[in-house]
């Protein structure tokens, strides 16, 4: 009984969380507009989470969306651009698209080292 009670417990916990972190993205959008670095930032802590809870597909569909907003953004986010493409890659990997990571991962690292 006790241990149903613990995962229960574990399963409220992460429900919680996944709903913060939905109001987070909703909060940013509302006050910064769809296309705001606050609004990415917001999609990738998601995608980390859903990266962890093993969701894979949830996971890649929020790193695709930060993307898309650090690239309408252009010049000077070029680096967060790559952060994102690093953590989609992986994402796509884990679900089997190893074409897919793998060209993915190989863009973020040139990116990365113009910084270098």
């Amino acid at each position: 009984m006790n241990r149903i009670v613990a995962q229960s417990g574990v399963l409220s916990s992460t429900l919680k969380e996944e709903a913060q972190l939905a109001r987070k993205i909703k909060i940013a959008f509302r006050e910064n507009g769809p296309e705001h670095v606050d609004a990415a930032l917001a999609l990738l802590e998601l995608g980390d989470f859903y990266f962890a809870e093993e969701r894979f597909v949830d996971s890649a569909e929020s790193f695709k969306r930060a993307l898309d907003i650090y690239e309408s953004l252009g010049e000077g986010h070029q680096l967060l651009v790559a952060l994102a493409m690093r953590s989609l890659s992986a994402a796509l990997v884990q679900q089997g698209k190893y074409v897919e990571g793998a060209a993915m991962s190989k863009s973020a690292r040139s990116l990365m080292q113009q910084y270098q």
